[in-house]
């Protein structure tokens, strides 16, 4: 075997290989590919930790939140809109529907 010929093989290729490291570390650069997948990253993480919050159960210290009730009894809902309405009127606020 020729060592000249394979020489002259070996180094354009490791030359070709470095090229090849240097340029796409320029191109990802240039495009901001790596920011990019930083930025993907820290979005998944911070999604991971939105849906362990959400999924996680209340401590006995927390109470859950329950709806207000309407403790105002001078009201009546409309049959056809269903807003609520003060018994001062006897025509909806919302709809016009008259109370029979």
């Amino acid at each position: 075997m020729n060592s000249g010929g394979i020489l002259s093989f070996v180094i354009p290729l490791i030359v070709i290989f470095c090229l090849f490291l240097i340029l796409r570390e320029f191109w990802t650069w240039y495009f901001k590919q790596n920011e990019i997948v930083k930025k993907l990253n820290r979005t998944n993480e911070l999604l991971e930790k939105i849906s362990q919050e959400l999924t996680r159960k209340p401590t006995t210290q927390e109470k859950p939140v329950e709806p207000k009730k309407q403790e105002d009894t001078n009201r009546w809902d409309c049959p056809k809109c269903n807003y609520s309405n003060t018994n001062k009127t006897s025509t909806c606020h919302k709809c016009g529907h008259k109370l029979k």
